[in-house]
């Protein structure tokens, strides 16, 4: 997994019709992400901060369901795209912020 930027971030969420909200979440999540050895625990630092803090004006689930699933294809993890979806609108329903959660969730939808 490469490094994240910001502006991959956001690039990606503006086709969703979004525009970032001011704050500082984002980078946060993106500085720990990077930070991070773990691969699933980096996706959670991501995932956390889209669905829990809300980054964007639109698209922060299909944002993070994205980054998931370019994530998954690039390390060459097969992934249950349903399963997928429905975990990162449940997290984003319930607010979900334990990162351990979140990392267990999104094992549970990946296979190598």
């Amino acid at each position: 997994m490469d490094k994240i930027t910001r502006k991959q971030i956001v690039r990606t969420n503006s086709v969703y019709g979004g525009t970032p909200i001011i704050g500082d979440s984002l980078d946060y999540a993106i500085e720990k992400a990077n930070e991070e050895k773990r691969f699933y625990k980096k996706l959670s630092y991501l995932v956390r901060s889209m669905t829990s803090d809300h980054n964007f004006t639109d698209g922060n689930k299909r944002t993070a369901i994205t980054i998931v699933l370019t994530e998954f294809q690039e390390e060459g993890i097969k992934v249950n795209e349903m399963m997928l979806r429905n975990t990162i609108v449940n997290l984003a329903k319930t607010g979900e912020g334990d990162l351990n959660k979140i990392e267990r969730k999104l094992r549970r939808c990946s296979r190598k």
